[in-house]
């Protein structure tokens, strides 16, 4: 019967073995935790900013573009779809963020 690998090993070896894991573990782990939580996180946070800027790039280049953006059509913007005492206020008025970024001069 043939020996299995870890009966043919030395025991210096198993001990070299468990004292290289022990030494490399915290670089091992500190890698898949980069790897699992920051790397795909910036990415995220890359893809959102690249999508901004062309989106503002080809809304600024291309004023066709602006029809693109979403409006819902179960939640209208006029005044009745807020209820309430705005229902009727005629100086009710809708805004998207961008509008409001770009009127008072903060933001991209």
């Amino acid at each position: 019967m043939a020996p299995k690998d870890d009966e043919a090993r030395p025991a210096w070896q198993h001990y070299a073995l468990l004292a290289l894991w022990v030494l490399a573990f915290p670089f091992i782990l500190v890698w898949y935790s980069i790897e699992k939580f920051l790397l795909p996180c910036l990415g995220e946070y890359v893809g959102s900013a690249l999508s901004l800027c062309c989106f503002q790039l080809s809304s600024t280049l291309c004023k066709c573009c602006g029809e693109l953006r979403f409006t819902d059509k179960e939640f209208p913007p006029v005044g009745a779809s807020v209820g309430g005492d705005f229902a009727a206020d005629p100086e009710v008025e809708w805004f998207r963020v961008s509008e409001i970024v770009t009127s008072t001069g903060k933001g991209g």
